[in-house]
């Protein structure tokens, strides 16, 4: 005979209950995945800066640039992190004009994952993660993205054939070397 809440006479029990507000108590799997969050910003951000030296500025690593001579969409985005970290507002934008959207944007990433790695089972903080479950990346604001880099680049390559200079940067690329052979 089975009673609500009773099984043969004997009350219900439930298992005990795991405490998520402790570090302990969050899944391996989480602290892992915030540890390489964490990670991954650190390492891009040392990477703006290095690639950001003197010595590195002359050097051209973009595979668009040196194929064509022309900029490809991103080209000044690194040393226009590095301006706006030392405070250099107009240089920054002067180099990509995005470059404040994407700096805000790597600013939330790293919170996001700093707050995961400290409080990796509090609830409250993992709703507003930036790589939580609840908030994704959705498909309107990686599109708005998109448009507005291409747009800042067809800006940017309109400029460059209006002033004559495209055609003095194709020929310093890889295709325009060739071509002229």
């Amino acid at each position: 005979m089975r009673i609500r809440g009773t099984e043969a006479g004997r009350p219900r029990t439930s298992a005990p209950r795991r405490e998520r507000d402790s570090w302990r108590g969050a899944p391996s799997g989480e602290r892992t995945e915030a540890l390489a969050g964490l990670l991954l910003v650190v390492l891009i951000a040392l990477l703006v800066y290095s690639l950001s030296s003197p010595l590195m500025t002359s050097i051209i690593l973009c595979p668009f640039r040196r194929l064509t001579g022309w900029p490809c969409p991103g080209c000044g985005m690194t040393r226009a992190l590095n301006a706006l970290a030392h405070g250099q507002w107009e240089v920054a934008l002067s180099l990509h004009p995005l470059s404040p959207i994407a700096a805000a944007g790597w600013l939330l990433l790293g919170l996001s994952t700093l707050l995961k790695v400290v409080f990796p089972s509090c609830a409250s903080l993992r709703r507003w993660g930036v790589l939580g479950k609840r908030i994704r990346m959705s498909t309107w604001i990686v599109g708005l993205a998109s448009v507005l880099v291409l747009g800042v680049w067809v800006i940017r390559l309109i400029a460059l054939i209006a002033s004559g200079e495209a055609g003095v940067l194709f020929r310093q690329g890889w295709l325009g070397r060739i071509l002229a052979s």
